[in-house]
């Protein structure tokens, strides 16, 4: 084949054109690089993998010759024509100034501190969910910022990080102090990824927190009391943190997937209401549909009608944001502390759920999907490619046999309720499959 001539790779100042280009050249299979007529030292390169990137093309004074640089603007579907038409313009007279912009890039990245690196992480790095970001924002802020934040990247080394979580495990804080490791460990990678690093001084290091896992269940009487205070508004508890803390309880979901949950993801259908975790807030990444027992879905409608014209279901103090789960675990420590009851967490809610279910008979790959735990949270490829089930009247059932027993907890009375299987035939419409 032969090769392409230079007037060939001239393309117009034109976004249409240009983008009509890439897709044709798309599936060449080559590198190729096109200049913007109009626009010197402009040069859009496509790689064989369809990738469009602009760069700036200059002459650099070396000696009695001269010397191509070239110094990479950013990617097409990024920088569109007119902002890469507008950078090279800027770049132009410095370089007739005798400035290396390759080289100026090179020396700012030297000279990156952490705290920069963070925020280029944060900003340019595979999203977190909003909560995770806001913790680890708030750590860095806290521990480790006023530490190594002033300091350049490149320079920090393993001996600088186990020094910072030394102190942190001085004052007790081991738990936190894996965390701090494990953000700063995040921070690297993503710079190492983008070239901003040589290595990963976090990387490596062990853990100091003793993680036996916890194996606290709330007692009847605890939650006996915990509910009535909530009731009798004795608990040390907002209005709307007492809805999620009893959601929690009913639900048996996690803290952050109640509390921000939005209006828009809460269906009070009377009857199949649902509660919809979407990807990006729950926990393993994993859309999740919880049917909503009677007493759930009257409390979604308290909130909902409390919350008038917010976005979410939970609005917070600030405008356009939820109550914060933290909010929600420092809330219940003031309650136990005044109630005088158990070392009880909300996730411990979470944790007596889940027994309460296989207590009452529930199956476990049906408690599995209304904890919405692991990944696929199925093991074979029949189930993880050919079953699209949702099983949501077994949650259904499952869930109301829950709620009402958990009144009976409540109200201290006992009487018999129905079972599981009772509740999932009829939901299922008795002993006969219905078909079509």
């Amino acid at each position: 084949m032969s090769k392409q001539s230079r007037n060939d790779r001239l393309l117009p100042a034109n976004a249409k054109v240009v983008a009509k280009t890439v897709k044709a050249a798309a599936t060449s299979g080559r590198h190729v690089e096109y200049r913007i007529s109009g626009v010197r030292g402009l040069v859009l390169h496509l790689l064989p993998s369809g990738t469009a990137t602009w760069y700036f093309h200059y002459d650099l004074a070396v000696g009695r010759s001269r010397k191509r640089r070239k110094y990479k603007l950013g990617r097409l579907d990024e920088l569109p024509l007119a902002s890469a038409s507008q950078e090279a313009e800027r770049l132009r007279p410095l370089v007739q100034q005798g400035g290396d912009p390759a080289s100026q890039r090179a020396d700012d990245r030297k000279s990156l501190t952490f705290a920069d690196l963070a925020v280029e992480r944060f900003d340019k790095g595979d999203p977190l969910r909003p909560e995770v970001r806001c913790d680890y924002e708030y750590l860095l802020k806290k521990d480790v910022l006023p530490d190594i934040g002033a300091k350049p990247a490149k320079s920090l080394e393993s001996d600088d990080i186990i020094a910072l979580l030394d102190r942190m495990c001085a004052r007790g804080a081991t738990r936190r102090a894996d965390t701090t490791r494990t953000v700063i460990s995040s921070i690297f990678e993503f710079g190492r990824d983008r070239g901003l690093v040589q290595h990963n001084p976090a990387a490596g290091l062990r853990n100091r927190h003793d993680y036996a896992p916890r194996e606290v269940i709330a007692s009847e009487d605890d939650i006996h009391s915990l509910w009535n205070a909530m009731d009798s508004s004795e608990a040390a508890m907002s209005p709307m943190v007492t809805l999620v803390t009893k959601l929690a309880l009913l639900t048996g979901q996690r803290r952050t997937e109640i509390a921000a949950a939005k209006k828009s993801e809460v269906d009070l259908n009377p009857t199949a209401p649902t509660l919809t975790t979407p990807r990006g807030l729950a926990k393993n990444r994993r859309s999740h549909r919880v049917p909503l027992s009677n007493q759930a879905a009257e409390l979604f409608r308290q909130a909902i009608e409390a919350s008038e014209d917010k976005t979410y279901v939970f609005p917070g103090k600030r405008n356009g944001s939820h109550v914060a789960p933290r909010s929600v675990s420092k809330a219940m420590e003031r309650t136990r502390a005044k109630l005088g009851i158990a070392h009880i967490t909300v996730h411990d809610l979470r944790r007596t759920v889940g027994t309460y279910l296989a207590r009452f008979g529930v199956p476990k790959d049906i408690r599995e999907r209304i904890l919405n735990h692991g990944g696929k949270r199925k093991s074979s490829v029949t189930d993880s490619v050919y079953n699209q089930y949702e099983y949501d009247a077994e949650k259904s059932a499952a869930l109301q046999l829950w709620a009402d027993a958990l009144e009976c907890i409540v109200s201290g009375t006992r009487k018999e309720i129905d079972s599981y299987h009772v509740r999932l035939a009829r939901l299922n419409g008795g002993a006969k499959i219905k078909v079509g």
